[in-house]
């Protein structure tokens, strides 16, 4: 959801033995079923089962594949149009991703 005007949605995707759920929420999975060895789906992944608990912060990072950056930041810098922007130092000497920059707004 690069665009903070888009509605979050959970989508389905089946392809007859696998099932997953998945979100435009930071590409949250919600649920993945896979068949057992008897060939019964069970679900493996620790979420829930609407969106409003991620939303509402209760437990932000479960199933999240995708943080507001993806990888590490070199030296906890970065340009951006011109000005550059520091960041606290998590995983010295980077800054790791899915970190709030929030406070980087204008």
């Amino acid at each position: 959801m690069a665009d903070p005007n888009q509605k979050a949605h959970i989508f389905e995707l089946d392809n007859g033995t696998t099932r997953v759920l998945v979100t435009n929420y930071g590409c949250t999975i919600t649920s993945l079923s896979v068949p057992d060895r008897d060939g019964k789906l069970a679900d493996v992944v620790l979420g829930f089962d609407s969106l409003e608990p991620y939303l509402n912060g209760a437990a932000p990072y479960f199933g999240c594949i995708v943080g507001r950056v993806a990888n590490r930041i070199k030296d906890g810098k970065f340009t951006l149009n011109g000005v550059e922007y520091s960041l606290p130092l998590n995983k010295p000497p980077n800054s790791l991703h899915g970190m709030d920059f929030s406070y980087l707004s204008a």
